[in-house]
């Protein structure tokens, strides 16, 4: 499985199609439409329960994957089959045929131990209704009406299609990417809405066209895109503007190349600049109409479910282990920061923080055991070697990795 971390897991699952598709037949299902599901978020991606052949697995909300995917390590009892037609429910609904790709993978190898997605609901099934995401109150909906009198409509695309290349086969898809106007810096940009995404995506190139000197900046991440892992810089935007609303300080991946952005640009027949991810999508009630296609936003008026410390950190991100004894796993190490220096290294496995055991810890109790040391400040970490057990402690200065604009 994926490599995982704490900040900046990008969950993207592109495939990128080349050709005309499918036609949309719509999809039946059994049961009342509406049910407000509990949601998973993890790194701000959202997971819902998913049942398939009587087993149960989390599924990936992803309007950013055209197809609803299957990994067959996790849900033995499918078929591999790209094409296949599955019996499943998801959104408190039965749905008979549900459209599934079930493929290879997903057998548990990740050195991280936070919930693995089993499933990737695209699209293929996502495609033919309302969807509705509430962050706050860790919520999520499929209607055929989307919730009346609330929210902002933004005006959508519905682009692409064409032919997804997956185990050796070619599976035709309909138009799948949901493609808004926002405005970046006082730059208009195109962008792709993609709930799979935990952090936003910008082009290089608008990057060094906006041209701020003082831009915060952090480096490197190591991202988990469908076609492999890159290191990623992560940026502040001083202000995104989706329809009548402006955030602010906006954290963005910028990839090492504009591959991704310009084959999505190929497919939509559109310059596609960005994609809109769960960095600012997080401050509103959201809700997709694929069909219109619309965005509604409804914004929060308390925010408090998104921390201004998340960006504080002993000079890394960390994940849970899947060690026995209960251990973190450093992911990626940052430039220019203190534990840099040290010599701190990803895979190292921190077992105290200030003398206290991290046992029985998840990754963000963690770090909030790790916040309670001030920025600028010390804190004491013991470190394990994976490979004789052996312990060490280093005083590391907790720092916030990626500042604001003032």
């Amino acid at each position: 499985m994926r490599p995982t971390r704490y900040l900046g897991l990008l969950l993207l699952s592109l495939l990128l199609a080349s050709a005309c598709g499918a036609d949309d037949d719509g999809i039946a299902f059994e049961g009342t439409l509406g049910e407000r599901v509990p949601l998973t978020l993890t790194n701000w991606v959202p997971r819902i329960e998913v049942e398939l052949g009587g087993n149960k697995g989390l599924g990936l909300v992803d309007t950013g994957a055209p197809l609803s995917i299957a990994y067959g390590g996790l849900f033995p009892q499918l078929a591999l089959d790209t094409r296949s037609r599955v019996e499943g429910r998801a959104f408190g609904v039965r749905f008979p045929e549900m459209p599934l790709a079930v493929i290879g993978g997903g057998d548990g190898t990740s050195e991280c131990s936070e919930p693995q997605h089993g499933v990737i609901l695209g699209q293929d099934l996502l495609g033919h209704f309302h969807l509705n995401i509430d962050y706050r109150e860790k919520r999520a909906s499929l209607d055929s009406d989307g919730p009346a009198g609330e929210g902002d409509i933004v005006a959508a695309a519905r682009l692409g299609g064409g032919a997804v290349p997956l185990e050796g086969d070619l599976v035709p898809v309909g138009a799948t990417r949901i493609v808004v106007e926002v405005t970046v810096e006082g730059r208009k940009l195109n962008a792709l809405i993609d709930t799979g995404a935990s952090l936003s995506v910008i082009s290089k190139r608008v990057i060094d066209d906006l041209a701020l000197a003082d831009r915060p900046q952090l480096c490197c991440s190591s991202i988990s895109l469908f076609g492999g892992i890159v290191d990623a810089r992560t940026v502040r935007l001083r202000e995104l503007t989706i329809g009548k609303h402006t955030v602010k300080n906006v954290a963005a991946l910028m990839l090492p190349n504009e591959d991704l952005l310009e084959q999505l640009s190929l497919e939509t027949g559109r310059a596609i600049d960005m994609i809109l991810g769960a960095t600012p999508l997080r401050r509103f009630a959201v809700d997709i109409d694929m069909r219109a296609p619309a965005l509604r936003l409804s914004p929060y008026p308390d925010t408090s479910h998104v921390s201004p410390d998340e960006y504080v950190l002993p000079g890394f991100s960390i994940c849970k282990s899947t060690e026995a004894d209960g251990a973190v796993r450093v992911v990626d190490v940052y430039e220019g920061t203190d534990a840099k220096r040290l010599g701190i290294f990803a895979g190292t496995l921190v077992v105290e923080v200030n003398g206290q055991s991290v046992k029985d810890l998840d990754a963000e109790q963690v770090l909030a055991l790790i916040r309670k040391t001030a920025v600028g400040q010390t804190v004491k970490l013991t470190f394990r070697s994976r490979t004789n057990g052996t312990r060490s402690e280093r005083d590391i200065v907790v720092e916030r990795v990626l500042p604001d604009f003032e």
